[in-house]
Parts: structure tokens; C-alpha cells; sequence
């Protein structure tokens, strides 16, 4: 019996669609153009993937990490008092060089059902987030873009697709879940 391979934080992974056509891909450009969609890849052979621009489908997946010093910091005001201004930038400080270190820590270790991860699109080094906005094509879904910033709307909690999978169960490269915003 062929060992299974698990799904671990740092893996490089390409999401597809679990629909009628599972050669449609997750994609993102540049923070420039911000968009997440599907792309649909009909030349697409199982276990291997031939699009010019692959690149653009490579995503990492990342443990949760803490940001609200971060969004404290972003809401300083301009006529702030400096001593509150170097309190607020050691705390950023603080929270950046602790989520280096859960992502050190982590990096590796198996994903499990019930997870909450951050998807990092690797080639425009940003992050997916879910926006408030209903997606055109299907009302219950939300549309995705890219961030820098982060916050709630760049957690995804993984959900099993059966209902024979349990939360807690590890996650192999070859099962099939939901990314819900657990915002």
C-alpha cells in the first residue's frame, strides 16, 4: 500500500475546483490588479499542471497569525502622542517577531480537519482574503482578493468535504475541503 502523503503548513499547493470540472484553478496576479478567481485550464493532465503562467496558481498554506497590533498601529491618529506612537510601534514588534516564530514552529506540521490556516499566494507574496462582497456568478459565495494587511478575512477554517472526515482527522494532498471565512 502506497504511503499517503499529508498536507503540512509550508506545502506549495494548487487549489481546484471540486465542481463538474476539476481543471478549474485558484489564480491571482499582482496586488496591483488584487483579483482571485477561477481559471479554467482544459490542457490541464492529471498530476501535472501546464499553464505559461503557473506561477500565478501557487499558493502556501500558513498557520493562523495574530494581527491586532497591526490594526491598532493602522488606526493611530495623525496628531497622536509620540510616547503612545513608540508603544504602539514595539507592539507591532512584538507581534511580527512572534508570528515569525509560529511560522518557524509550524512549518511542517500536518494540517488537521477544523484547522484555521492563511492561504499566501507565493508569487505576489500577499495573502487571500474574503471580501463582503457577493460573488455575481453565486450568491452564496463571497469574492477573494489579495492583502498585505491582515485580519480576520484572511482566516480560512478547513472543512472536511465527507462527512466521514472528522475535525482533528490530518489532511493528505489528495482530500477534498471547503475554505470557510471565519470571519
Amino acid at each position: 500500500m502506497a504511503e499517503t502523503k499529508l498536507l503540512r503548513y509550508g506545502d506549495y499547493i494548487y487549489i481546484h475546483s471540486t465542481g463538474d470540472n476539476t481543471k478549474t484553478y485558484l489564480c491571482a496576479r499582482s496586488i496591483l490588479e488584487e483579483a482571485v478567481f477561477f481559471l479554467e485550464c482544459p490542457f490541464i493532465e492529471e498530476n501535472s499542471v501546464h499553464y505559461e503562467n503557473q506561477s500565478e496558481l501557487v499558493f502556501a498554506i500558513y498557520p493562523k497569525l495574530s494581527y491586532q497590533a497591526y490594526k491598532n498601529y493602522m488606526k493611530r491618529k495623525a496628531n497622536e502622542d509620540s510616547y503612545k506612537v513608540e508603544l504602539l510601534k514595539k507592539r507591532l514588534r512584538v507581534e511580527t517577531e512572534h508570528n515569525e516564530k509560529i511560522i518557524s514552529q509550524m512549518m511542517g506540521t500536518p494540517i488537521t480537519f477544523g484547522s484555521e490556516i492563511q492561504l499566501y499566494h507565493v508569487y505576489s507574496k500577499t495573502f487571500v482574503r474574503a471580501t463582503r462582497e457577493k460573488n455575481s456568478l453565486n450568491n452564496d459565495l463571497y469574492n477573494l482578493r489579495l492583502t498585505r494587511k491582515g485580519g480576520s478575512g484572511v482566516y480560512f477554517k478547513i472543512t472536511p468535504f465527507y462527512s466521514f472526515k472528522k475535525e482533528g482527522e490530518k489532511l493528505t494532498v489528495s482530500d477534498k475541503f471547503y475554505l470557510e471565512n471565519t470571519k
